[in-house]
């Protein structure tokens, strides 16, 4: 599996709007508008995490995808992505951030439990 994992900064009194928008994206019709796009950009799984703290709070994305997906290509795909699920989805989502929504993280370390 190959991985991808990006942080964006989230305004701390929009905390907890975040957290509603991804409960709601929990619910059966909503999280199999998410698998289409998983499905359509080849990703498997995906996960959120928010961290806040005293030097302000950011929403975590992990994302795993298969060894041979080309991360440009994969890119590409999930961000031209278009059906009712983005038209509900992107505007939402976008509104929380500003700048660029998947930054390059450099990975600096990684151990698996096999090696």
């Amino acid at each position: 599996m190959r991985d991808f994992a990006f942080t964006l900064p989230i305004p701390d009194e929009r905390v907890q709007e975040l957290r509603d928008l991804l409960t709601e994206v929990r619910r059966p019709e909503r999280i199999s508008g998410l698998a289409r796009r998983a499905r359509h950009a080849g990703y498997h799984r995906e996960r959120m995490f928010v961290q806040t703290g005293e030097s302000g709070s950011f929403l975590i994305v992990y994302l795993e995808f298969d060894e041979d997906t080309d991360p440009l290509e994969f890119q590409k795909r999930l961000m031209s992505y278009q059906d009712e699920w983005t038209a509900w989805w992107d505007p939402q989502y976008t509104s929380f951030f500003q700048g660029d929504l998947a930054p390059h993280a450099e990975l600096l370390f990684a151990w698996d439990h096999d090696e």
